[in-house]
Protein backbone atom coordinates (compact mmCIF):
# COMPACT_ATOMS: atom_id res chain seq x y z
CA UNK A 1 0.00 0.00 0.00
CA UNK A 2 1.47 3.29 -1.34
CA UNK A 3 2.11 5.90 1.47
CA UNK A 4 3.39 8.24 -0.36
CA UNK A 5 1.52 11.57 -0.45
CA UNK A 6 0.39 11.82 -4.10
CA UNK A 7 -1.23 14.88 -6.15
CA UNK A 8 -4.89 14.46 -6.54
CA UNK A 9 -5.95 17.64 -7.72
CA UNK A 10 -7.90 15.87 -11.14
CA UNK A 11 -10.11 14.07 -8.35
CA UNK A 12 -11.28 17.70 -6.75
CA UNK A 13 -11.17 16.32 -3.29
CA UNK A 14 -12.77 17.56 -0.67
CA UNK A 15 -12.32 16.53 2.69
CA UNK A 16 -15.20 14.41 3.73
CA UNK A 17 -17.82 16.53 6.39
CA UNK A 18 -20.95 16.08 5.07
CA UNK A 19 -21.56 13.79 8.19
CA UNK A 20 -21.27 16.41 10.54
CA UNK A 21 -22.69 18.89 8.01
CA UNK A 22 -26.21 16.99 7.39
CA UNK A 23 -24.96 16.64 3.47
CA UNK A 24 -26.36 20.15 3.00
CA UNK A 25 -24.23 20.79 0.35
CA UNK A 26 -24.08 17.43 -1.39
CA UNK A 27 -25.25 18.23 -4.85
CA UNK A 28 -22.55 20.51 -5.07
CA UNK A 29 -19.77 18.27 -3.38
CA UNK A 30 -21.07 15.56 -6.04
CA UNK A 31 -18.40 16.85 -8.27
CA UNK A 32 -15.71 17.13 -6.10
CA UNK A 33 -15.66 13.97 -4.45
CA UNK A 34 -13.97 10.61 -5.98
CA UNK A 35 -16.04 8.26 -7.62
CA UNK A 36 -16.50 5.14 -9.75
CA UNK A 37 -17.99 3.24 -12.85
CA UNK A 38 -20.54 0.85 -13.65
CA UNK A 39 -19.42 -1.93 -16.15
CA UNK A 40 -21.28 -1.62 -19.87
CA UNK A 41 -21.96 -4.85 -21.27
CA UNK A 42 -20.49 -7.06 -23.58
CA UNK A 43 -16.73 -6.22 -22.56
CA UNK A 44 -14.25 -8.75 -23.00
CA UNK A 45 -12.01 -9.16 -19.45
CA UNK A 46 -8.84 -9.42 -19.92
CA UNK A 47 -7.12 -13.07 -18.30
CA UNK A 48 -7.87 -13.27 -14.62
CA UNK A 49 -3.98 -14.29 -14.02
CA UNK A 50 -3.47 -10.44 -14.04
CA UNK A 51 -5.81 -9.50 -11.21
CA UNK A 52 -3.63 -11.32 -8.48
CA UNK A 53 -4.51 -8.46 -5.51
CA UNK A 54 -7.79 -7.80 -3.69
CA UNK A 55 -8.56 -5.71 -1.54
CA UNK A 56 -11.75 -5.58 0.72
CA UNK A 57 -12.67 -2.90 3.44
CA UNK A 58 -14.27 -3.94 6.21
CA UNK A 59 -14.77 -0.47 7.37
CA UNK A 60 -16.15 0.85 4.12
CA UNK A 61 -17.72 -2.76 3.38
CA UNK A 62 -17.20 -2.98 -0.22
CA UNK A 63 -14.43 -5.36 -1.94
CA UNK A 64 -12.53 -5.17 -5.62
CA UNK A 65 -10.06 -6.79 -8.01
CA UNK A 66 -6.99 -5.20 -9.62
CA UNK A 67 -3.67 -5.75 -11.30
CA UNK A 68 -0.98 -6.60 -9.40
CA UNK A 69 1.46 -4.17 -10.19
CA UNK A 70 -1.33 -1.17 -9.89
CA UNK A 71 -0.73 1.17 -6.53
CA UNK A 72 -3.42 1.24 -3.76
CA UNK A 73 -3.47 4.26 -1.36
CA UNK A 74 -5.83 4.12 1.42
CA UNK A 75 -4.46 6.53 3.53
CA UNK A 76 -6.26 9.45 6.10
CA UNK A 77 -4.86 12.30 3.59
CA UNK A 78 -7.47 11.63 0.94
CA UNK A 79 -11.30 11.06 1.22
CA UNK A 80 -11.43 7.92 -1.19
CA UNK A 81 -9.63 4.88 -1.41
CA UNK A 82 -7.21 5.42 -4.63
CA UNK A 83 -5.98 2.56 -6.65
CA UNK A 84 -3.85 3.98 -10.05
CA UNK A 85 -1.57 2.45 -12.78
CA UNK A 86 2.37 2.50 -12.58
CA UNK A 87 1.94 4.99 -15.32
CA UNK A 88 -0.90 7.10 -13.48
CA UNK A 89 -2.58 7.57 -16.64
CA UNK A 90 -5.38 5.26 -14.76
CA UNK A 91 -7.21 5.49 -11.67
CA UNK A 92 -9.77 3.56 -10.27
CA UNK A 93 -11.64 5.35 -6.59
CA UNK A 94 -14.10 4.37 -4.14
CA UNK A 95 -15.80 6.06 -1.58
CA UNK A 96 -18.47 5.73 0.80
CA UNK A 97 -21.13 8.50 1.87
CA UNK A 98 -23.35 8.20 4.69
CA UNK A 99 -25.28 10.79 6.87
CA UNK A 100 -27.80 12.45 4.92
CA UNK A 101 -31.20 11.86 6.55
CA UNK A 102 -33.57 12.16 3.73
CA UNK A 103 -32.37 8.76 2.36
CA UNK A 104 -33.88 6.98 5.68
CA UNK A 105 -37.20 7.57 3.61
CA UNK A 106 -38.51 5.67 0.51
CA UNK A 107 -39.08 9.09 -1.26
CA UNK A 108 -35.82 10.78 0.08
CA UNK A 109 -33.45 9.54 -2.62
CA UNK A 110 -35.33 12.28 -5.20
CA UNK A 111 -34.40 15.24 -4.13
CA UNK A 112 -30.82 14.28 -3.44
CA UNK A 113 -31.26 12.62 -7.43
CA UNK A 114 -32.04 16.04 -8.28
CA UNK A 115 -29.65 18.05 -6.83
CA UNK A 116 -26.78 15.77 -7.88
CA UNK A 117 -28.18 16.18 -11.44
CA UNK A 118 -28.47 20.16 -11.17
CA UNK A 119 -24.66 20.07 -10.01
CA UNK A 120 -22.87 19.18 -13.06
CA UNK A 121 -23.71 22.51 -13.94
CA UNK A 122 -21.92 24.32 -11.67
CA UNK A 123 -18.51 23.12 -12.74
CA UNK A 124 -17.80 24.36 -16.06
CA UNK A 125 -14.72 22.16 -16.49
CA UNK A 126 -16.89 19.41 -17.27
CA UNK A 127 -18.34 18.18 -20.34
CA UNK A 128 -21.02 15.44 -20.42
CA UNK A 129 -21.44 12.92 -22.80
CA UNK A 130 -24.08 10.76 -21.11
CA UNK A 131 -26.11 11.22 -17.70
CA UNK A 132 -28.81 8.85 -16.77
CA UNK A 133 -30.10 6.77 -13.94
CA UNK A 134 -29.34 3.03 -13.91
CA UNK A 135 -30.17 -0.25 -12.14
CA UNK A 136 -26.77 -1.36 -10.35
CA UNK A 137 -28.04 -4.97 -9.23
CA UNK A 138 -31.67 -3.28 -8.34
CA UNK A 139 -30.27 -0.97 -6.56
CA UNK A 140 -31.18 3.02 -8.18
CA UNK A 141 -27.89 4.66 -9.46
CA UNK A 142 -26.84 7.74 -11.56
CA UNK A 143 -24.04 7.04 -14.39
CA UNK A 144 -22.15 9.88 -15.87
CA UNK A 145 -19.83 10.08 -19.00
CA UNK A 146 -17.58 12.54 -19.97
CA UNK A 147 -14.30 14.83 -19.45
CA UNK A 148 -13.24 17.03 -17.33
CA UNK A 149 -10.41 19.51 -17.21
CA UNK A 150 -7.24 19.68 -14.83
CA UNK A 151 -4.84 22.01 -15.54
CA UNK A 152 -3.76 21.65 -18.60
CA UNK A 153 -5.00 18.35 -18.96
CA UNK A 154 -7.99 16.55 -20.19
CA UNK A 155 -9.80 13.24 -18.84
CA UNK A 156 -12.10 11.24 -19.62
CA UNK A 157 -14.04 9.65 -16.73
CA UNK A 158 -17.40 7.51 -15.93
CA UNK A 159 -18.99 8.27 -12.97
CA UNK A 160 -21.58 6.41 -10.84
CA UNK A 161 -23.39 7.29 -7.38
CA UNK A 162 -25.04 3.71 -5.67
CA UNK A 163 -27.83 4.17 -3.66
CA UNK A 164 -27.19 1.53 -1.26
CA UNK A 165 -30.00 2.20 1.36
CA UNK A 166 -28.88 4.83 3.81
CA UNK A 167 -25.61 5.04 2.30
CA UNK A 168 -24.18 6.11 -1.29
CA UNK A 169 -20.88 4.72 -2.96
CA UNK A 170 -19.59 7.13 -5.14
CA UNK A 171 -17.31 5.01 -8.13
CA UNK A 172 -15.49 7.01 -10.68
CA UNK A 173 -12.48 6.03 -12.88
CA UNK A 174 -10.02 8.50 -14.80
CA UNK A 175 -8.15 8.02 -17.72
CA UNK A 176 -5.55 9.66 -20.67
CA UNK A 177 -6.29 9.17 -24.04
CA UNK A 178 -4.65 5.74 -25.34
CA UNK A 179 -5.72 4.30 -21.84
CA UNK A 180 -6.23 0.65 -21.71
CA UNK A 181 -9.66 0.93 -21.16
CA UNK A 182 -10.85 -2.44 -20.69
CA UNK A 183 -8.28 -2.91 -17.49
CA UNK A 184 -10.47 -0.21 -15.97
CA UNK A 185 -13.64 -1.54 -16.77
CA UNK A 186 -12.83 -5.15 -15.59
CA UNK A 187 -11.69 -3.61 -12.39
CA UNK A 188 -14.98 -2.12 -11.43
CA UNK A 189 -16.56 -5.19 -12.72
CA UNK A 190 -15.14 -6.58 -9.70
CA UNK A 191 -16.58 -4.29 -6.79
CA UNK A 192 -19.00 -5.35 -4.86
CA UNK A 193 -20.97 -5.05 -1.54
CA UNK A 194 -20.12 -6.91 0.98
CA UNK A 195 -23.24 -6.14 2.65
CA UNK A 196 -25.45 -7.12 -0.19
CA UNK A 197 -26.10 -10.25 -1.87
CA UNK A 198 -26.38 -9.00 -5.21
CA UNK A 199 -27.23 -11.64 -8.12
CA UNK A 200 -27.44 -12.39 -11.36
CA UNK A 201 -31.14 -13.69 -10.90
CA UNK A 202 -32.87 -9.95 -11.61
CA UNK A 203 -36.07 -10.75 -9.56
CA UNK A 204 -33.68 -11.65 -6.56
CA UNK A 205 -32.24 -8.16 -6.58
CA UNK A 206 -35.65 -6.19 -7.10
CA UNK A 207 -36.55 -8.17 -4.12
CA UNK A 208 -33.49 -7.10 -1.63
CA UNK A 209 -33.33 -3.57 -3.01
CA UNK A 210 -37.23 -3.08 -2.30
CA UNK A 211 -36.45 -4.52 1.16
CA UNK A 212 -33.87 -1.62 1.33
CA UNK A 213 -36.34 0.69 0.64
CA UNK A 214 -38.49 0.23 3.92
CA UNK A 215 -37.82 2.77 6.28
CA UNK A 216 -36.97 0.68 9.28
CA UNK A 217 -34.27 -1.19 7.16
CA UNK A 218 -32.93 2.25 6.75
CA UNK A 219 -32.91 3.17 9.92
CA UNK A 220 -31.43 0.04 11.32
CA UNK A 221 -28.65 0.07 8.27
CA UNK A 222 -27.52 3.51 10.12
CA UNK A 223 -27.80 2.74 13.40
CA UNK A 224 -25.22 -0.11 12.89
CA UNK A 225 -23.07 1.90 10.69
CA UNK A 226 -23.15 4.33 13.72
CA UNK A 227 -22.60 2.14 16.58
CA UNK A 228 -19.50 0.55 14.59
CA UNK A 229 -19.71 -2.82 16.36
CA UNK A 230 -21.03 -5.02 13.86
CA UNK A 231 -21.76 -5.28 10.01
CA UNK A 232 -24.97 -4.80 8.00
CA UNK A 233 -26.04 -7.68 5.62
CA UNK A 234 -29.16 -7.90 3.30
CA UNK A 235 -28.91 -10.66 1.76
CA UNK A 236 -31.40 -13.55 -0.10
CA UNK A 237 -32.61 -16.75 2.26
CA UNK A 238 -34.83 -17.92 -0.39
CA UNK A 239 -36.23 -17.95 -3.32
CA UNK A 240 -38.80 -19.80 -6.04
CA UNK A 241 -34.93 -20.57 -8.16
CA UNK A 242 -33.64 -22.50 -5.10
CA UNK A 243 -36.56 -24.17 -3.53
CA UNK A 244 -39.04 -24.99 -7.15
CA UNK A 245 -41.66 -26.39 -4.36
CA UNK A 246 -42.44 -22.20 -4.27
CA UNK A 247 -43.28 -22.07 -8.05
CA UNK A 248 -46.65 -22.12 -7.36
CA UNK A 249 -46.81 -18.94 -5.12
CA UNK A 250 -42.93 -17.32 -5.81
CA UNK A 251 -41.80 -15.25 -3.17
CA UNK A 252 -38.37 -14.45 -1.98
CA UNK A 253 -37.55 -14.20 1.46
CA UNK A 254 -34.78 -11.66 2.23
CA UNK A 255 -32.97 -11.38 5.57
CA UNK A 256 -32.03 -8.44 7.14
CA UNK A 257 -28.87 -9.27 9.69
CA UNK A 258 -25.99 -7.77 11.50
CA UNK A 259 -22.44 -9.71 12.12
CA UNK A 260 -20.49 -9.17 14.92
CA UNK A 261 -17.20 -10.73 15.06
CA UNK A 262 -18.62 -14.16 17.18
CA UNK A 263 -22.10 -13.98 15.90
CA UNK A 264 -24.87 -13.01 13.81
CA UNK A 265 -28.27 -11.28 15.30
CA UNK A 266 -31.32 -11.04 12.90
CA UNK A 267 -33.09 -7.79 12.63
CA UNK A 268 -35.99 -9.24 10.57
CA UNK A 269 -36.82 -11.72 7.77
CA UNK A 270 -39.12 -10.21 4.98
CA UNK A 271 -41.22 -12.38 2.11
CA UNK A 272 -41.49 -10.36 -0.92
CA UNK A 273 -44.09 -11.38 -3.70
CA UNK A 274 -44.49 -11.43 -7.39
CA UNK A 275 -43.62 -7.93 -9.08
CA UNK A 276 -42.72 -6.58 -5.40
CA UNK A 277 -46.10 -5.66 -4.64
CA UNK A 278 -46.68 -7.16 -1.34
CA UNK A 279 -44.22 -7.07 1.39
CA UNK A 280 -44.62 -9.15 4.60
CA UNK A 281 -42.74 -8.87 7.74
CA UNK A 282 -42.08 -12.34 9.57
CA UNK A 283 -43.99 -12.43 13.16
CA UNK A 284 -41.49 -14.38 15.28
CA UNK A 285 -43.39 -14.57 17.95
CA UNK A 286 -46.66 -15.99 16.47
CA UNK A 287 -45.34 -17.97 13.78
CA UNK A 288 -46.86 -15.55 11.01
CA UNK A 289 -46.18 -13.20 8.31
CA UNK A 290 -47.88 -9.65 8.42
CA UNK A 291 -48.29 -7.59 5.86
CA UNK A 292 -46.78 -4.06 5.53
CA UNK A 293 -48.21 -1.20 4.32
CA UNK A 294 -45.94 0.65 1.79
Amino acid sequence: MAKKKNSYEHYHFITWILVLAGIATFAYLFLKIVNFVIPKDGLVKPPDDIYQTEYSSDKSGYSISYPKDWMTDTSQTTPADIIKSPDGNMNVAVQQLVGDKRLLSRTGIIPVMKEIKDSYAIDKNYTLDTFEDKIWYGLPSLHAVGTFKDKDAVWDFEESAIFFGSEIYNLRANWKNDSDVAVIQSIISSFKLNGYDSRDEEEANEALASVLELSEVRNFQKDVFENNQSKFSISVESSPVDEPQLAQEPYYVIAVAEFFPDHRTTFNRYRVGKNNEKIYRYDAVNDSWDRLEL
